[in-house]
């Protein structure tokens, strides 16, 4: 023209995309590979826009990304519980609740204070708060158990209940059965004043019906009721009788596997 640039015009030449307002030469582009706003600080000068790169204006920030390759990690960023300093400050789950838990490798609710681990996300499988059990291979060792005298365990897991026989505590309630749950069979330890009897054993569902009924007679305070695996897999009540001693019975739960 002879009368200057018309609007819309100028007298340079070198866009490389005039369609594109950011895309001129010299222009300065920031690497945000995640997506979430921030740079670590890697630039490059160019007309077009190089894959994964922003302006400044586009970006909240164009460095400080500690971690360009994950979009929950950029400064300012929530902290989450995932073992990433998301924030990229003060470390790894900065700031987060970590509460101990303790292996219960036996399942009865109480934990190992020998085995534990600390989380922010609540208990891993296999983990709990407590951490009281003195025997987590036992599931019938802890401190909700009631003492059994004589068996070689501490039940309860406090070394002052006392664990020895007397005279007086030979008696039907000091039975030991196992194993619990059971599979065929049951194993019964008779206390040695009850050796050489006949025992009524009774086992009983959970209606009330009479599953199972045999006099056996324990050999050296020993009884073993045998040929259970038919008995469907579920809770049962043991009742055991003396048969030559007027109302000493005694009666347990069971479980079936």
């Amino acid at each position: 023209t002879c009368d200057g640039a018309p609007s819309g015009f100028v007298l340079d030449n070198t866009d490389c995309d005039d369609t594109d307002g950011n895309e001129f030469p010299g222009q300065t582009w920031y690497l945000d590979a995640d997506g979430d706003g921030y740079s670590d600080g890697t630039s490059q000068v160019s007309c077009t826009r190089p894959t994964s790169y922003f302006t400044a204006a586009e970006l909240t920030a164009t460095s400080g990304d500690c971690n360009d390759g994950d979009n929950t990690i950029y400064p300012g960023a929530p902290e989450l519980c995932d073992g990433k300093d998301n924030d990229c400050a003060n470390g790894i789950d900065d700031g987060l609740t970590f509460v101990t838990y303790y292996a219960d490798s036996d399942g009865d609710s109480f934990g190992n204070p020998s085995s534990s681990t600390s989380t922010c996300d609540g208990a891993p499988s296999g983990f709990v708060l407590d951490n009281t059990d003195c025997d987590d291979n036992d599931i019938d060792v802890n401190p909700g158990e009631v003492e059994i005298k004589g068996n070689g365990k501490d039940d309860d897991c406090n070394p002052a209940t006392d664990d020895t026989l007397g005279i007086d505590d030979f008696n039907l309630e000091n039975v030991i059965i196992y194993p619990n749950p059971f599979g065929d069979k049951i194993i019964i330890h008779i206390p040695s004043n009850y050796k050489n009897n006949n025992f009524n054993i009774n086992l009983i569902d959970l209606n009330g019906r009479l599953i199972y009924n045999q006099i056996l007679m324990d050999k050296n305070g020993v009884v073993i009721v045998n040929n259970l695996d038919q008995l469907q897999a579920g809770v049962y009540f043991i009742k055991i009788e003396v048969n030559s001693i007027l109302g000493e019975t005694v009666m347990k739960r069971l479980i079936k596997y």
